[in-house]
């Protein structure tokens, strides 16, 4: 078992936190889902950080099941639900956001096919529930010091 790697944690949700900033400045920006839609460039970088969040979130969770709890996920999915069950993050979180994982496949793997409106409905909650994970992992760290 190695041991956990808080440097590596922390230096994500630094990261994090920038993403979170720039996510607040898109949904700003666009103050209607056409104007949204309408702008490749904002929609483009939203759809690039969302990603990348997601990406944060899961490769983080993924690292404290894995050394802390000796838990292994199979997928994505996996590694919010396993999140919960340990109760790193709150089940409410876990519940209400299960499906995150599915959306960062829809961006990487189908974004031939995105649905710019759901991308814009994403933007308007993602910054919170992103913020909420980041709230969680630290506390998370601050009791296993």
């Amino acid at each position: 078992m190695s041991p956990l790697d808080r440097k590596s944690i922390q230096k994500k949700l630094m990261k994090l936190q920038d993403l979170i900033s720039d996510l607040r400045e898109y949904a700003e920006e666009a103050q209607t889902q056409e104007d949204f839609i309408a702008d490749k460039k904002l929609n483009g970088a939203a759809m690039f950080d969302l990603a990348i969040g997601i990406a944060i979130i899961t490769d983080a969770g993924n690292h404290i099941l894995s050394t802390v709890f000796q838990k292994s996920a199979e997928d994505y999915s996996d590694i919010v639900r396993l999140l919960g069950e340990v109760g790193v993050v709150p089940q409410q979180i876990i519940n209400e956001n299960k499906d995150m994982t599915k959306f960062r496949n829809l961006l990487i793997h189908e974004y031939a096919d995105v649905d710019f409106k759901k991308v814009y409905a994403y933007l308007q909650k993602a910054p919170d529930v992103f913020q909420q994970f980041a709230d969680s992992y630290s506390t998370f760290l601050d009791k296993h010091a």
